[in-house]
């Protein structure tokens, strides 16, 4: 059931993420980048393509696990391998194109901003590597050959 769920959730937080307004007042780093840096903004779109996708196919191996059939235990499997990877890139694009440029406005801000900046960078990956979790006890759980052979 919780497969369904997360699915869900995630369907809406896209739909949120996509349609939310934007103080323009408000200095945004991520939108700063995407705006200076085409393939950044690339991989941002991308991302956002990916992740809806596959929070689909969450919802979906929600429905197959529930109902007893193989092959939600494989598009289980393949989410959680997809979550892994694209988390991981996510850490390393973030530090590549959002961090570095974070860094050098920190050098130029007071001890308060610093802190700030060093504070959201350190949480941003503490995050991106959290959302990890999930997927790899999804695999743990899923992978053992008595839970294919009780779905096949």
């Amino acid at each position: 059931m919780i497969w369904f769920a997360l699915g869900g959730c995630g369907i809406i937080f896209t739909a949120v993420t996509l349609f939310a307004p934007q103080d323009p007042d408000l200095p945004n780093p991520v939108f700063e980048q995407m705006h200076a840096n085409e393939s950044f903004y690339t991989f941002m779109v991308a991302s956002l393509g990916l992740g809806a996708i596959a929070t689909l196919v969450l919802g979906l191996s929600g429905v197959g696990l529930l109902m007893g059939q193989g092959w939600g235990r494989i598009l289980a499997i393949g989410y959680s391998v997809y979550a892994i990877l694209s988390a991981v890139v996510g850490v390393i694009v973030n530090w590549i194109f959002v961090f570095g440029p974070m860094m050098e406005m920190a050098n130029d801000a007071g001890l308060e901003q610093q802190g700030a900046i060093i504070g959201g960078m350190i949480g941003g990956s503490i995050g991106g590597c959290c959302g990890t979790i999930y997927p790899i006890i999804l695999l743990c759980l899923l992978l053992p050959e008595k839970i294919k052979q009780a779905l096949d």
